[in-house]
């Protein structure tokens, strides 16, 4: 369904006031259809002109660790964590990649 969705958020970028909401949206996209670069992409380029939005963070860090930069998402989902304490998603990531880090003895 996500890439049903993709040709008409692509158009509503085109004509909708809150252009971020809708980028944001297509970042997702690109995300779930695994075109992890590109929805890094996506995600930095929202983050440049809205850095405290946790959520985009959040969804960075899984782009990050799915297109295995564990480094940054790692970087990504503590800065999730620094502007919304409760995000229970970017914490739990968090861990799993401390612990997946810790078992493999690399560093983060």
């Amino acid at each position: 369904r996500h890439a049903e969705a993709e040709p008409h958020l692509r158009r509503a970028a085109e004509h909708y006031s809150d252009r971020a909401v809708v980028q944001e949206n297509l970042a997702i996209v690109s995300l779930n259809l695994g075109r992890h670069a590109e929805a890094i992409a996506q995600f930095r380029e929202l983050l440049k002109a809205r850095p405290r939005q946790a959520q985009t963070h959040y969804h960075l860090g899984v782009a990050l660790h799915h297109a295995g930069k564990n480094a940054e998402a790692i970087r990504q989902f503590q800065a999730t964590l620094e502007l919304k304490p409760g995000h229970a998603a970017a914490g739990a990531a968090l861990a799993m990649l401390r612990e997946q880090t810790a078992q493999s003895g690399t560093a983060p």
